[in-house]
């Protein structure tokens, strides 16, 4: 078991060996600007680089959204995933083993990641077990269905599809693999009666494996096909390795896309079949949501490996209901999204079955940015094509004006305007009439980004323009110990009672004390850190100029600072001497008085 100096040496290791702009890099394009490096940040919706990214310092920090931290941090927000985890993925990275923590918190993960390699084994074997069934003789009838679905061979075997016979043979297929009916139930592959028996709860459907990103087996859907009175489509449970909406179906698939160099956008649609259906025919860079709205987490997946989005939903209402949906996810993350519209009511499966590949290729050529798919649903709503009068008329293009306004405010001032013109045409309304409406109210996503100038806006600016004297003087000494400024070299950082400044302070000596030089990153591995991110985010925000004016500035801050902490023991002796009865303790008070308020004279 690794001991707390162990670790401690380890982490500090482990971020010596994976430069936080490699790390990054790795994950979202960066480029160098000035003396950092800058990103479009990929946890809001950027559109002006504000990611900043400190070699120096080993670490980021978004401006807009104030998201920071070291490279571990920023794994652990990408991946949204754990500490222990963020840290054996840079360790892979560094060719580092980790420390075995077998204690505590650590000993609850170390189980806890046995348990799911347990539940990826149980997976694993159901999925051949599926497979197998789909192909002897019980899976006859499924595979005609797949056959007269237009579902080939081929295809049965790239996507695992299986076949689920009965109720418990797949439960003695998995007791003779070795495992316990326990895991098996936890692994969400067999449901458990209350008398103790377990059976497969997709018996008689045909089964489709769900794999994620790390191409394990991590769920099952089921579907029927003979015609039975259930749910066409059904899912195995929530488990510690599968959850649906983090999840998406055949994403291991665009992944393999990616890494050929093929991959140059990604296909969202609903279903297993309409996935599959693509698949075969030549769209291998589609994903489906498995019936459910998108989540940020799955907008997330599809942002590792692309940027260019294609939504492709049923062409009902009810699909078009969650296009709409699926857009605002996808925006939020930073995805430039195009929506695709199916003719007649099809889903994907249909029009590619029923009318070929060019039909669908058609379809994605004509597909339209989310800006003009939510005006054209908001033109569909207002019932402007079917209402007859002239009043209703102009009631109807006042509603669309006013919804479309509501679409435009998020936009950069050069869309607006050439969305004001095509609305101006579409509704008679004057452009001035439409411009002061939108200029009228305000949208918080405008003005995040509105304001940044090479990655900093007016608020990242501003930060510590609020703040005492004591205070900035304080961030801007931290800051420049913590840069390794060459005028702060050897500097004794003054105490204070402040508990973010203590805890940057002892960073500070520990580091001295250690002979290593501090490096601003390793602050977000500090104990109770997440206490102070507003903190983190002004001394983040600290302005350095040229040397000479620095050093000048840092010296008026210490002597400053200096000031300050005289001034405040002078007056907690002051009181002090006046609240003591012993007259031997006052004398030497007064002493003590009388060596800080010389000291006070000198320095002024």
């Amino acid at each position: 078991m690794a001991n707390d100096a162990v670790w401690n040496r380890f982490i500090s290791e482990l971020l010596d060996k994976n430069d936080i702009v490699d790390v990054i890099s790795s994950y979202i394009d960066v480029k160098p600007k000035g003396r950092g490096y800058w990103a479009l940040c990929p946890f809001h919706n950027d559109r002006n680089p504000s990611l900043s990214i400190n070699r120096e310092g080993q670490y980021f920090h978004c401006f807009v959204c104030g998201v920071g931290g070291n490279a571990i941090r920023f794994i652990m927000k990408y991946e949204s995933c754990s500490f222990i985890e963020a840290v054996e993925t840079l360790a892979k990275r560094a060719g580092l083993e980790v420390p075995d923590r077998s204690g505590g918190d650590d000993a609850a993960y170390e189980r806890k990641k046995k348990e799911r390699q347990i539940h990826y084994d149980v997976c694993r074997e159901a999925a051949r077990f599926y497979h197998a069934s789909l192909m002897s003789e019980k899976g006859l009838a499924a595979r005609k269905y797949l056959e007269n679905r237009g579902i080939g061979l081929s295809a049965v075997r790239r996507f695992g599809m299986g076949y689920s016979p009965d109720w418990d043979s797949l439960n003695f297929y998995l007791k003779d693999k070795g495992f316990k009916t326990e895991d098996i139930h936890r692994a969400g592959v067999l449901n458990v009666t209350k008398n103790d028996r377990a059976y497969d709860p997709l018996s008689g459907r045909i089964i489709v494996p769900i794999v994620n990103m790390a191409g394990n087996v991590v769920a099952f859907g089921g579907r029927i096909f003979n015609g039975e009175d259930a749910a066409k489509y059904k899912n195995t449970v929530v488990t510690d390795i599968f959850d649906k909406s983090k999840n998406l179906f055949a994403i291991n698939l665009a992944k393999k896309c990616k890494q050929e160099g093929r991959l140059k956008y990604v296909i969202i649609v609903e279903g297993y079949m309409d996935a599959i259906s693509l698949y075969q025919a030549g769209f291998d860079m589609t994903v489906a949501s498995m019936g459910t709205a998108l989540t940020s987490e799955q907008a997330r997946l599809v942002s590792r490996l692309t940027k260019d989005v294609y939504i492709c939903y049923d062409g009902d209402k009810a699909g078009q209901a969650a296009t709409l949906r699926g857009l605002d996810i996808l925006k939020k993350e930073g995805l430039n999204v195009r929506v695709m519209s199916m003719p007649d009511e099809m889903d994907p499966d249909d029009l590619v079955r029923k009318r070929g590949a060019e039909a669908f290729e058609k379809a994605l050529e004509a597909a339209v940015p989310l800006t003009d798919y939510k005006l054209e649903c908001a033109w569909r709503e207002s019932g402007a094509d079917k209402v007859n009068g002239e009043e209703k008329k102009r009631e109807a293009f006042r509603t669309f004006a006013k919804n479309a306004i509501a679409v435009l405010k998020p936009l950069d001032s050069v869309e607006q305007d050439s969305y004001l013109g095509l609305i101006r045409d579409r509704t008679g309304l004057s452009y001035d009439m439409l411009k002061r409406e939108l200029v009228g109210g305000s949208s918080s996503e405008t003005a995040d980004d509105s304001g940044v100038l090479d990655g900093r806006n007016a608020v990242a600016d501003n930060l510590l323009n609020f703040l005492t004297a004591e205070d900035r003087a304080m961030y801007f000494v931290l800051a420049s110990c913590l840069m390794r400024k060459d005028y702060a070299a050897g500097c004794a950082v003054p105490r204070t009672d402040n508990p973010f400044f203590r805890m940057v302070a002892d960073y500070l000596a520990e580091c001295k004390s250690l002979g290593k030089q501090p490096v601003f990153g390793e602050l977000y591995a500090l104990e109770g850190i997440d206490a102070f991110s507003e903190e983190l985010k002004r001394l983040v925000s600290v302005q350095f100029n040229d040397a000479d004016s620095d050093a000048e500035y840092f010296a008026d801050c210490l002597s400053e600072l200096n000031k300050i902490r005289l001034r405040s023991q002078i007056k907690a002796l002051s009181e002090a001497y006046e609240a003591e009865k012993d007259q031997a303790r006052k004398t030497s008070i007064l002493v003590e008085l009388s060596a800080l308020t010389r000291q006070k004279t000198d320095n002024n």
